[in-house]
């Protein structure tokens, strides 16, 4: 805004700290063809990765779970694969501390440039999903809080954002992102079965791997394997040789 000499300051223009962001109009001119339905199961992936890798230890888990649509066919072994409804991914990385939301909430963040960052990832998450529900409970500073907020296609796109501080006791770092209302066009076009999605997160993190920089990764499903699959035996199996 201006201040023009001599105007009423009753009618002066509101001055705003910031540039306003059309999320909605964002989202709508990024590209996800179909056929890379996943990618942005992929980005989310990648940052439980940088979250595990920028711990003290530089070492923890990644828990990849499918979520499908309840079916009266559970006990029918010819019966075709209910569909994909949600994905979550779960880390015991660094968390969303104030520094990591800032730069979530700031579109184009630079913050993880030099390592590949582009800060536009997010905006594959609500081109292929309805929302996504982040849940972090991490350490800064020596004190625990944990912070909760949805992002979804609104003016704000950060919505229910809450941060609380915990005690001490039993308290462990937990980053939870949870994909809700997979679209229908790249609900089809996604591999439905847990070993193709397995294989398809392998290869996109490859370079993870063949550096062995990779945490242990697992993925489960309800209608595959119990134990799920652990993507380094993946790796080891089937892309390394």
């Amino acid at each position: 805004g201006y201040i023009r000499e001599g105007a009423s300051s009753d009618i002066l223009p509101t001055i705003h700290d910031s540039m306003h962001i059309d999320l909605r109009g964002r989202v709508q001119n990024t590209k996800l063809p179909a056929r890379h339905s996943l990618l942005p199961l992929f980005e989310a992936v990648v940052n439980s990765v940088h979250a595990v890798k920028a711990t003290a230890a530089g070492t923890g888990t990644i828990r990849i779970c499918i979520h499908r649509q309840l079916t009266l066919n559970l006990n029918d072994a010819s019966a075709r694969l209910p569909e994909i409804t949600d994905f979550t991914v779960e880390d015991d990385g660094v968390g969303f501390t104030q520094v990591n939301y800032d730069s979530f909430d700031t579109m184009d963040s630079r913050a993880k440039a030099d390592i590949g960052g582009k800060g536009v990832g997010r905006l594959l998450w609500l081109k292929a999903f309805a929302s996504v529900d982040i849940s972090s409970v991490y350490e800064e500073d020596g004190r625990w809080f944990r912070r909760n907020f949805e992002f979804r296609l609104t003016p704000a796109g950060v919505e229910q954002h809450s941060l609380q501080e915990l005690s001490r006791s039993a308290v462990t770092p937990r980053t939870k992102v949870k994909f809700s209302d997979f679209h229908k066009e790249f609900r089809d076009a996604s591999p439905k079965s847990d070993s193709a999605i397995a294989r398809k997160i392998v290869e996109h993190c490859l370079q993870y791997y063949l550096l062995d920089a990779m945490p242990a990764v697992t993925l489960h499903d309800p209608d595959g394997d119990v134990a799920g699959i652990n993507l380094a035996d993946n790796y080891r199996d089937e892309l390394k040789p």
